[in-house]
């Protein structure tokens, strides 16, 4: 399942959000909050692979600031890394375009939301219910792949913020994947790009 939260203050957005995630698929689980701050506190218990966000909210805190909150946790290694779509009125819209420039947020959708870009917030949603799945798939075969080996035997160097380098195990690397830390991330796409370069020349050696 793809865990989706939905951060707007407008409950008639929220339900209507929601209608059109469950509408689509029945692989999104879908929860709702009406602030930015009860948002915080849901998604740094982790578990979350999209966040659709409005920017102005009542409360201490805006779409923007919760973003840049839910990036500082992720960095720190508290949780995976959550896709976050703002979806927002045309008055915030510049303020929203600077936060994806600066990659806190995934995409922008401006309010309302036309029939012409329900589709491209939907394609976009799909991308990462996609990448969820792929995330949660390589996981998976990175676990079970040392279940068959001698994990403490398995060693990779990792360079920390403080230019410090530790050595990891194999269950140290998984630990990171299943966190979504950077080096998480990074370490799956590794193994994404070295089994599409192993299935591509196997695919040129039976044609070959």
């Amino acid at each position: 399942m793809c865990r989706v939260l939905i951060v707007d203050d407008d409950q008639t957005m929220r339900k209507g959000l929601r209608y059109l995630l469950e509408a689509t698929s029945d692989d999104y689980d879908v929860e709702e909050a009406a602030s930015a701050e009860s948002a915080f506190e849901r998604v740094k218990q982790g578990g979350f692979h999209l966040m659709l966000v409005d920017i102005r909210m009542p409360g201490l805190e805006d779409g923007i600031i919760l973003s840049r909150r839910v990036r500082e946790i992720e960095q720190k290694g508290v949780i995976q890394r959550v896709g976050i779509i703002v979806i927002t009125a045309f008055a915030d819209f510049e303020n929203a375009k600077k936060a994806v420039n600066e990659g806190q947020v995934d995409g922008l959708f401006e309010k309302p939301i036309d029939s012409k870009s329900k589709d491209a917030l939907i394609a976009q949603i799909e991308k990462h219910r996609r990448r969820s799945h792929e995330d949660d798939d390589v996981t998976r075969a990175f676990a079970e792949w040392i279940n068959g080996i001698d994990a403490d035997k398995f060693k990779i160097e990792k360079s920390g913020s403080d230019g410090k380098t530790r050595t990891l195990t194999a269950r140290d690397v998984l630990e990171e994947m299943r966190k979504g830390t950077q080096f998480g991330l990074n370490f799956k796409k590794s193994i994404l790009r070295v089994t599409t370069g192993l299935m591509l020349k196997s695919t040129t050696s039976k044609h070959s």
